[in-house]
């Protein structure tokens, strides 16, 4: 009697790590499968993307430097009609994203950096910072001000030209900050989704077992 309760114990035993086993098998091909169709969507996905040129890299830091002269015209125009709150705040501004790139060296580096991007067909990290400084920063709060202040300031033709370029350079810089974060760099959360179904997946599996 003794050796056939054992011999039952032990075949239940097994039954159920063999149960286990199978259900694991299952779990892992059904994440194996996942894995495979994400690959595949990724591939067909950027399948498009070409790496950027160094006239890619001229053109955007070039951009930046447009911005920057078309701010300081701003500026000058607030000065000349008197408008000084407006022009505080985009000194204020300026002057804070100039010592910020100087104290983190990006500034000085701007040239190497533009090189190890069109060697490397990516931007760098470092000129990347320089982007969103710019683009995130500066230029959305020179949009917000040049929108509001200049239709009051603007007094002659020249000045309207260079308000109205101003805008647009700004617009263009912070299309281009919210394209990256959200387009581009929207991507990021994604491995802590997948882990966390993972983690579901898992779980469920082994509560299916119990």
């Amino acid at each position: 009697s003794g050796g056939g309760s054992s011999s039952s114990s032990s075949s239940s035993w097994a039954s159920a790590r063999e149960g286990l086993a199978r259900r694991i098998d299952e779990v892992g091909t059904r994440q194996v499968d996942d894995v495979r169709s994400e690959l595949r969507q990724l591939r067909g996905t950027c399948r498009s993307v070409q790496p950027i040129g160094k006239w890619t890299v001229r053109f955007t830091v070039c951009m930046l430097f447009v911005d920057v002269v078309f701010d300081l015209q701003c500026i000058n125009t607030f000065i000349k009609n008197e408008d000084l709150y407006f022009a505080a705040v985009l000194t204020v501004v300026f002057v804070y994203s100039t010592a910020k790139e100087v104290a983190t060296g990006r500034l000085q580096n701007l040239v190497q950096e533009m090189r190890k991007s069109s060697e490397a067909g990516m931007f760098t990290d470092a000129l990347l910072e320089t982007l969103d400084q710019e683009r995130g920063f500066e230029g959305i709060v020179s949009l917000l001000v040049c929108s509001y202040g200049l239709p009051y300031a603007v007094k002659t033709p020249a000045q309207a030209v260079a308000g109205i370029f101003s805008v647009l350079s700004s617009c263009y810089g912070v299309g281009m900050y919210l394209y990256q974060k959200i387009d581009l760099d929207g991507g990021e959360d994604l491995p802590e989704e997948h882990e966390k179904n993972e983690e579901e997946l898992s779980s469920s599996a082994l509560l299916g077992v119990m």
